[in-house]
């Protein structure tokens, strides 16, 4: 809601939204994570749709990067990632499994 007063009186406007940040957002945004080597994984994902990604390990929650750019290469052994895509104002979630682990 948003209540305001001008030179003409009150003015009120109200909307009625799901849940925060779903509107605007195509639904499963694609990442390309395949292993490459024991201890890393290469991440690539649409930046003009998503500057930015957090990457997240599922196990124990510990962020291992904000990546930018459309591109990464994430140091883990992890079998799986959280990932948060960004569009600088709306988030949304995917889990992805590590391709070749």
């Amino acid at each position: 809601s948003l209540r305001g007063t001008g030179p003409r009186g009150w003015a009120f406007a109200t909307t009625r939204t799901g849940l925060p940040g779903a509107q605007g957002l195509r639904q499963g945004p694609a990442a390309s994570v395949r292993s490459a080597g024991a201890d890393r994984v290469e991440l690539r994902w649409d930046r003009n749709q998503f500057p930015m990604v957090l990457v997240r390990d599922p196990d124990t929650r510990q962020i291992l990067s904000f990546a930018r750019g459309g591109a990464a290469t994430i140091w883990t052994f992890a079998r799986a990632l959280d990932l948060v895509y960004s569009d600088g104002v709306r988030s949304t979630r995917a889990r992805v499994s590590v391709t070749g682990r």
